[in-house]
């Protein structure tokens, strides 16, 4: 698949003129010539590399960071790891799941059923219920 750069330079490879282009593609004559000018420079079309905006917040650098947290302490929370580094929250949890592929799971209480203490919670709630 071609992208909307590489038509243009593709019909001007074919002998066609960029007035000719421009109103096939329905596109501005200026558009034309302005490709056409970019591959003479470049000789290529497509973006330059690196010219889009750098990753700040999620470097690699942070990035690497937080894996290795998490590696340390599987159950410290997303807020006191976003705090050390001086990112927000959202980042945190975006470089867990994007950049990471894990998921987070809230930690839960568990219900105790050892004998001991349930018996100890019985013999503490016996006189409330003999009221």
């Amino acid at each position: 698949m071609s992208t909307k750069n590489e038509t243009p330079m593709n019909l001007l490879h074919a002998g066609k003129i960029p007035n000719e282009i421009s109103k096939a593609l329905n596109v501005h004559r200026v558009t034309v010539y302005e490709i056409r000018n970019k591959f003479k420079t470049t000789g290529n079309v497509g973006r330059k590399p690196g010219s889009g905006r750098p990753r700040s917040a999620r470097a690699p650098v942070i990035v690497k960071s937080i894996r290795n947290k998490i590696r340390y302490n599987l159950v410290r929370s997303m807020r006191k790891m976003a705090k050390e580094p001086s990112v927000s929250e959202k980042t945190v949890r975006r470089i867990v799941h994007e950049d990471m592929g894990a998921k987070s799971r809230a930690r839960t209480k568990k219900i105790s059923l050892m004998i001991k203490p349930r018996q100890r919670d019985l013999k503490d709630a016996k006189p409330f219920l003999e009221c």
